[in-house]
């Protein structure tokens, strides 16, 4: 039977006929759980949006640190080289993101990878330019 589910993925894939209606890049995924092929999943209907299966929560540590908590709901995993940080001010920029090792897996999209399947902790050091901004009055003695 998994040799079937694959051999309508590969049909799918490479068809003329099904890439040139493709409107998203998930579509050729949805028209095989249409067909019921749910690609080893429990149940296809159930996948939750990005926002929905990733808690993310920051906490300051001090004023160049912050500590950011990122939990997967059951049966999602996140991948270790993917997280990444931007700072949403322009003066301030991340020196370094520490991660603990993750778990090994051999992923159907990425191969051998790095992740967590429980929440995890990432350290993230920043450089911060321009934390003062230097208003001052001054004159020179002669009075000029």
């Amino acid at each position: 039977m998994r040799l079937i589910q694959y051999l309508l993925l590969i049909l799918c894939l490479t068809s003329t006929n099904v890439s040139a209606q493709e409107s998203g890049s998930f579509n050729s995924f949805s028209k095989l759980q249409g067909l019921g092929i749910n690609l080893g999943q429990s149940n296809p209907q159930e996948l939750l949006p990005p926002d929905g299966a990733f808690k993310l929560s920051v906490e300051v540590r001090d004023a160049n640190t912050l500590i950011a908590h990122l939990t997967s709901t059951k049966d999602y995993y996140l991948y270790r080289d993917k997280i990444t940080f931007e700072p949403k001010q322009t003066d301030t920029a991340i020196k370094k993101i520490t991660l603990l090792p993750g778990k090994m897996k051999e992923d159907m999209t990425f191969g051998q990878t790095e992740v967590y399947y429980s929440p995890v902790q990432a350290i993230i050091s920043l450089k911060r330019a321009g934390l003062f901004h230097k208003p001052y009055t001054g004159r020179h003695l002669s009075g000029l």
